[in-house]
């Protein structure tokens, strides 16, 4: 039997209010021989969040200097309601106190900013629009926001929100006749930032965000990253270990799911959970121990 929670309840395992005690948990464990980079790191994404908000003419949050960190996220799509369920949660938990951070997944390969849109002809159905269907081969990080683009989306969608049966959608259709247009961010990954803390409104004042690339680019995370290459052979029995786990817990035969294994290769080398790119394309990234050191194999 589903039970459907009531209007601006949530459905959450753990439960809302194990997430303190999780926090706690998290805060206690070992972090691999780093036990002051996560403060380090976290003082050095709050400049990075407030640096970025205000770039794109936002309003910055305050972020609690003591309170726990809920971390959310997804490739930089416009809203769908998974991601506006994901906003709502973290504006949930900001009252409970913790510090609420979205980031923006700007390093997968961009398939053009999709959405799905519900329409009526007869009978319900949806169709899927690209946002910016000539990005679809870059990095959503280096794709540019193309307004004739948003503005063939935003028509196409108006129309189809207006086939539903008793106007249900009238914020959402005058937001896309008000907003669509320019001036917008030059990227669409900031864009879309953009207009999602515009549609959230108050729900996402609290709320820190930055995008993956930045954060991937300062100086904790290449400390961070140094250490799981340095010790990558413990990370892949960490990792495998704990898909093997949650795989017997949730009774799946898979071995696709929820992950791959960290694969060894007949050489040596051992998977690690970073990517290599070249050009438009990207690869695991191996490491193999060497009389010199470590080499690094895509």
């Amino acid at each position: 039997m589903i039970i459907f929670p009531e209007s601006g309840a949530f459905v959450c395992d753990p439960p809302l209010e194990a997430w303190k005690r999780a926090a706690d948990k998290n805060k206690a464990a070992s972090s691999f021989g780093q036990s002051d980079l996560k403060e380090r790191w976290r003082d050095e994404c709050l400049q990075v969040a407030s640096k970025y908000t205000a770039s794109l003419g936002l309003g910055v949050p305050s972020a609690r200097q003591n309170g726990a960190w809920l971390l959310a996220g997804h490739q930089p799509y416009f809203f769908h309601p998974g991601i506006y369920y994901k906003y709502e949660l973290l504006m949930r938990a900001a009252r409970e106190g913790f510090s609420p951070f979205f980031i923006s997944v700007d390093t997968d390969p961009c398939k053009g900013f999709p959405v799905r849109m519900p329409f009526y002809d007869v009978r319900y159905s949806n169709t899927v629009h690209l946002m910016s269907p000539h990005g679809a081969s870059e990095f959503y990080q280096n794709a540019k926001t193309d307004y004739a683009s948003l503005e063939t989306f935003r028509d196409a969608a108006v129309k189809e929100l207006a086939s539903l049966p008793g106007d249900p959608f009238r914020s959402g259709v005058e937001f896309l006749k008000g907003e669509l247009k320019p001036p917008l961010p030059e990227k669409m990954r900031d864009a879309m930032a953009v207009l999602r803390k515009r549609y959230a409104e108050g729900s996402s004042a609290e709320v820190m965000e930055a995008p993956s690339s930045i954060l991937c680019g300062t100086s904790g995370f290449y400390e961070f990253a140094f250490h799981l290459l340095l010790n990558a052979q413990l990370v892949q029995t960490v990792f495998n270990a704990a898909l093997a786990d949650y795989r017997k817990e949730h009774h799946i035969r898979s071995s696709a799911n929820p992950f791959p294994d960290l694969a060894a290769t007949e050489y040596g080398g051992i998977e690690t959970l970073f990517w290599i790119t070249a050009g438009k394309k990207r690869k695991p990234l191996f490491k193999k121990p060497s009389k010199n050191g470590v080499t690094l194999l895509p």
